[in-house]
C-alpha cells in the first residue's frame, strides 16, 4: 500500500522538480488493467504474506478439531530387569517379572464428551472465515490501490503530451520572433525572451519523462513486476450516483470488513461458551492391545483392555474463572470492533461521495479555463504576428494555456481516481 501513495507524490506538478537520469529509461511493458490487476493477484508479496497468514489461522482450527477426534498410539518397548522371578503354575511358569522383556502396544482414545473441544474448533473455524473475509477486503483495498496508480501514471503520460505541445508552441513563438526581427517590427529583447522560453519549455519537457519513467517503475513494483509497466484505463464511466444513504446502505452489506467483523463476534461468543463448558465432566472411552514375547501374569502372551473414563475437574486454582472472564472482555472488543468498522466505512463512503463530486466540478471548470486559455493564446499569438501583442504577452498566454491543459488532465485523473475511491468504499471489485 505504500508504493501507491509514493506514486501519488512523483507526479510532475505535485512533487519538486525531479532531476533528469542520465541512464536510457528501460521501455515499459504495456497491460491493460486486467491484464495488471491479474498481475497482482499472482505475484504481489503482499497478497501472497495476507494468503500465508490466512492458511496460518486455518491451521488453528484443524489442530482444534483434532481434540473431537479419535485417536491411536502405537508404543514398544525392550526392559531388562536385574532379577527374573517366577513361579510354576498348573499349566506352566507364571512370570512375575521377567529378566528381559519386548513389549508392544497400541491404543484407541475416543472422546464421547469432550466439554469444550467443540466450541473451541467452532471458535478457530469462524476465526478462519473471518481472516478469509479480511483477505477480500485487503485484496480489495489492494487492487482499488492499483487503479489509481494507474490513473497517476496515465496522468504523468498526458503531462507528457501537454509538455510537447507546449514546446511546440514555444518553437513556433521562437520563429516568429526571429522573423519579426529580421523584418524590423519587434526588437532582439523579444527574440531573447522567445529563445529562454523555449529553453524552459525543454527542461519542463524533460522533468515531465522522467516524472514518468519513475511512476512506471513505481507501478511496476506495486505489481510485483521488475520492470516499468504501463497500464491503458479504460474510459471513465461516471453513473452520477449520489444517494449517499443507499450508497452507505449497499456499502455496508457488501464490504467484507463487516462480515469479517461479524465472524470474529460469533467466535468470541462461541468462546464464552467453551470457558462455561469448562465447568462440565469430561468422557472419553479407551480400548488397548498389548503383546510381549513373555506371558504375562495371565499366562498369555497378549490381552487387551477397554474403559470408559470421566473425568471432572472441581478445582482448578481458578483458571476456568479467569478463561471466562477473558472470553466476556473479547466479546466486549469485537462489538466494540464490529461497530467502528460501521462508522469507518460510512465515513468512507461519505467521504469519497463528497470527493467525487468536487472532481466533477473542478473538472468542469477546468474545461471551461482550458477552453478560455486556448482562445487568449492564439488572440496572442495573431497579435504578435500584427505587431499589437508583446513577446511577453504571447509567453504569458502560453504560460497559461499550458497551465490549463496540465489542470484538464489532473481533473480528469482526479475523477477517475474519485470514482475508484467510491468504488473501493462501496465495497465492489474489480
Amino acid at each position: 500500500m505504500s508504493r501507491a501513495r509514493n506514486l501519488l507524490f512523483i507526479i510532475l506538478l505535485t512533487s519538486g522538480p525531479i532531476v533528469p537520469s542520465a541512464a536510457r529509461a528501460a521501455e515499459p511493458r504495456t497491460l491493460t488493467l486486467d491484464e495488471a490487476l491479474a498481475a497482482l493477484d499472482r505475484q504481489s508479496p503482499d497478497l501472497a504474506q495476507l494468503r500465508a497468514h490466512v492458511d496460518a489461522v486455518a491451521s488453528v482450527a484443524r489442530e482444534a478439531l483434532s481434540a473431537l477426534l479419535p485417536g491411536l498410539v502405537a508404543m514398544g518397548s525392550y526392559a531388562r530387569n536385574r532379577d527374573d522371578a517366577r513361579f510354576a503354575g498348573p499349566t506352566g511358569d507364571i512370570v512375575i517379572q521377567p529378566q528381559q522383556a519386548l513389549t508392544v502396544a497400541g491404543t484407541v482414545h475416543v472422546p464421547l464428551f469432550a466439554q469444550n473441544a467443540y466450541w473451541d474448533f467452532a471458535q478457530a473455524r469462524d476465526l478462519t472465515m473471518a481472516e478469509g473475509a479480511s483477505f477480500q477486503a485487503q485484496r480489495q483495498r489492494l487492487r482499488g490501490a492499483v487503479v489509481q496508480a494507474c490513473w497517476m501514471e496515465q496522468t504523468a503520460e498526458n503531462v507528457i503530451a501537454v509538455a510537447e505541445r507546449g514546446l511546440a508552441s514555444a518553437r513556433d513563438h521562437a520563429e516568429s520572433a526571429e522573423r519579426a526581427e529580421k523584418a524590423g517590427t519587434t526588437t532582439k529583447l523579444a527574440v531573447l525572451q522567445a529563445r529562454s522560453e523555449l529553453t524552459r519549455r525543454e527542461k519542463d519537457l524533460t522533468e515531465a519523462r522522467s516524472a514518468l519513467g519513475h511512476s512506471r517503475i513505481e507501478l511496476g513494483a506495486l505489481l510485483g513486476r521488475p520492470e516499468p509497466t504501463r497500464v491503458v484505463m479504460p474510459t471513465v464511466t461516471d453513473d452520477g450516483s449520489s444517494d449517499e444513504e443507499q450508497l452507505v446502505n449497499d456499502a455496508l452489506h457488501a464490504r467484507r470488513e463487516r462480515a469479517a467483523r461479524a465472524l470474529e463476534l460469533r467466535a468470541a461468543e462461541r468462546g464464552v461458551t467453551s470457558a462455561w463448558m469448562r465447568l462440565a465432566p469430561g468422557l472419553s472411552g479407551s480400548f488397548s492391545w498389548f503383546a510381549s514375547d513373555e506371558p504375562y501374569v495371565t499366562g498369555k502372551k497378549d490381552g487387551w483392555r477397554a474403559s470408559i473414563d470421566l473425568a471432572w475437574a472441581l478445582y482448578d486454582g481458578g483458571y476456568r474463572y479467569g478463561k471466562r472472564r477473558e472470553a466476556d472482555a473479547f466479546v466486549a472488543a469485537a462489538r466494540a470492533q464490529a461497530e467502528a468498522t460501521r462508522v469507518d466505512i460510512s465515513k468512507e463512503v461519505r467521504d469519497s461521495a463528497l470527493e467525487v463530486g468536487v472532481a466533477r466540478e473542478r473538472l468542469r471548470v477546468a474545461t471551461e479555463q482550458a477552453a478560455v486559455a486556448e482562445e487568449t493564446a492564439g488572440t496572442a499569438r495573431r497579435g504578435f504576428a500584427a505587431g499589437v501583442s508583446t513577446s511577453l504577452d504571447v509567453i504569458d498566454a502560453l504560460d497559461r494555456e499550458t497551465q490549463a491543459e496540465v489542470g484538464l488532465e489532473q481533473a480528469r485523473a482526479g475523477l477517475g481516481r474519485a470514482l475508484a475511491a467510491l468504488h473501493t468504499a462501496r465495497g465492489l471489485d474489480w
